[in-house]
């Protein structure tokens, strides 16, 4: 399960799961910031796994996978499909 993922990796807050695998140069540009925003988790960045509903848990999971491919444009590309998709 996808979200099981998410929740397997303890410890890290919602902010910290994605700054971990982008850039300091990155996350500095102001791109954690469009991503928790595009993604809709901009109030849930300080949140734990345990404390993410399933739906945000995927997100969160798609939006890490998407920091670590480090494309501003696939970024935007797939979010509007996800926002699409709600």
């Amino acid at each position: 399960e996808v979200t099981s993922l998410v929740h397997d990796v303890g410890g890290l807050t919602v902010a910290a799961h994605l700054k971990a695998v982008m850039s300091s140069q990155r996350a500095a540009e102001g791109s954690l910031e469009k991503l928790l925003e595009a993604f809709d988790l901009q109030d849930k960045s300080a949140a734990w796994p345990d404390q993410l509903s399933q739906g945000e848990a995927a997100r969160l999971a798609v939006a890490r996978g998407l920091a670590a491919c480090r494309s501003e444009p696939t970024i935007r590309v797939i979010s509007r499909v996800a926002r699409s998709e709600t």
